[in-house]
């Protein structure tokens, strides 16, 4: 199981939350807590074209 933590704010944040996502691979975990989206449940509370919008001007103009 990928258990890869990532410090941001002072707080730890498990990319293997978001792995458990259908689609969400290793890079788009990546690329989503460029984003402040850490978790599950972060990514769930998100409107989806918000996080799209934000990928596109923050992390990758390319999608």
């Amino acid at each position: 199981m990928f258990t890869q933590t990532n410090v941001d704010g002072g707080k730890m944040k498990n990319k293997s939350s978001l792995l458990k996502l259908p689609n969400i691979g290793k890079v788009i975990a990546g690329k989503l807590e460029r984003i402040g989206i850490g978790t599950k449940d972060d990514f769930l509370a998100c409107n989806p074209y918000d996080i799209f919008d934000k990928l596109l001007t923050k992390v990758d103009p390319t999608l």
